[in-house]
């Protein structure tokens, strides 16, 4: 008997991006994202996760 999903073809993982690498990826998307850079994706990332209310993605 075969092992439950051999037959699937497996997504090799991208390469996890650097601190500055990451930092250079959120200033080049502009100010029209939600956070331009590390700390402020650190912040916003903590208000979501440990906010009392739900904050609709869609918004």
């Amino acid at each position: 008997m075969s092992k439950p999903g051999a037959n699937a073809t497996t997504m090799a993982a991208k390469p996890m991006l650097s601190a500055d690498e990451l930092e250079a990826y959120l200033r080049a998307r502009g100010r029209a994202a939600p956070v331009s850079c590390l700390d402020g994706l650190d912040g916003y990332l903590t208000a979501v996760l440990i906010g009392p209310k739900f904050i609709d993605p869609q918004l």
